[in-house]
């Protein structure tokens, strides 16, 4: 991709992010004049939709970080040659001064490098401006998301990873947060104040062998935990205490939505917020399908298993489908085309 096309890409998409930002925060500044399920719901929206913008912007960060690791190179490559010209022109006027070459040979000899210096000097001019340009949107995205962005290699995304990650490694989400904040900022206070300082200890043994002490809390409210694990017990449950263990994925940190109408003015994005989320032409459904009539009364439903989400069909009358094959239960990982009836859905994983 052209860096003009790519510049122009990336600052529409943080133009559509910033908009969804901004009527989120417009939303949150209106919680004293509408019920709170309504301002949360219009949050929600914003913040999924923003979301999504910032899964398509950080693929293109690593883009933007080559253009300008290119740009930089230009740069040192024009300012190489200007300053090996300026040692050619120092030589000739060594070889003036000596009487080697007369003022005229020095004049015509000298000309060539001066055209050659103002080519490459004009070229840094240029070069710098380009680079100005892919900084300023590179900053403009910190400055909305929160995230510093640094330089790392393009690496090619698994199948079952999250889709935004940051530059760290770690999730990454630049949009969603709390939806009315404070409110479990109080809370947690209130049970931190409620504890106001104690020190908290207990301890769990099974067979005398294991041991888990927690001491006092520190002036931050963490309590340091220490744990105790007979060596011999390594073996039992396979895992070495003296290495790095993998960490795995909270279901909380998972969110799901289900898009119907993708890309279209008439988008609508349903939120997997429960364990189970069922479809179908009943009423009673999470997610009610009135006016498909291949839909059954209560059709499929996806639900979440620990950190992964699966979709089983409730033997329906004319089946589920996943990415065009039709499916009893099926596993999800994000970006599936879901074909519930004759009504289409992109599921994906926050």
């Amino acid at each position: 991709m052209e860096r003009e096309e790519l510049l122009s890409q990336f600052d529409e998409l943080i133009e559509t992010y910033s908009k969804h930002k901004a009527y989120a925060d417009k939303a949150r500044e209106k919680a004293g004049n509408f019920s709170s399920s309504v301002i949360e719901k219009v949050i929600a929206d914003h913040q999924i939709k923003a979301s999504l913008v910032a899964d398509d912007i950080q693929p293109l960060i690593p883009q933007l970080q080559d253009e300008l690791t290119t740009i930089n190179g230009l740069i040192d490559e024009a300012e190489q040659s200007v300053g090996d010209l300026g040692v050619r022109i120092e030589e000739l006027e060594l070889r003036r001064a000596i009487g080697e070459i007369t003022d005229d040979q020095f004049d015509e000899m000298a000309a060539d490098g001066k055209d050659t210096v103002d080519d490459a000097n004009s070229k840094i001019s240029g070069f710098a401006e380009a680079r100005d340009v892919v900084e300023s949107a590179l900053k403009r995205w910190t400055e909305l998301s929160g995230e510093a962005v640094e330089a790392q290699p393009i690496a090619a995304e698994s199948e079952d990873s999250d889709p935004v990650e940051s530059a760290s490694g770690d999730d990454f989400d630049p949009v969603v947060e709390s939806i009315l904040p404070g409110f479990e900022d109080e809370e947690a206070e209130d049970n931190l104040n409620g504890n106001d300082q104690d020190d908290v200890a207990f301890a769990v043994e099974a067979d005398g062998e294991e041991s888990v002490d927690v001491l006092p809390i520190d002036g931050s409210g963490v309590a340091a935990v220490e744990v105790a694990i007979d060596d011999s017990e390594v073996g039992e449950i396979g895992v070495d205490p003296s290495e790095d263990g993998s960490e795995v994925e909270s279901a909380e940190a998972r969110r799901a939505i289900l898009l119907s109408n993708e890309g279209t003015p008439d988008e609508q994005i349903y939120a997997l917020t429960g364990e189970v989320f069922t479809v179908g032409r009943g009423r009673d459904n999470d997610l009610q399908i009135k006016n498909d009539s291949k839909v059954s009364r209560f059709h499929c439903k996806v639900y979440r298993r620990g950190a992964n989400y699966y979709l089983e069909d409730n033997k329906s009358s004319n089946g589920t489908m996943v990415n065009g094959e039709l499916i009893s239960e099926r596993r999800l990982f994000g970006g599936e085309e879901l074909v519930i009836g004759e009504t289409f859905f992109r599921f994906r994983v926050m």
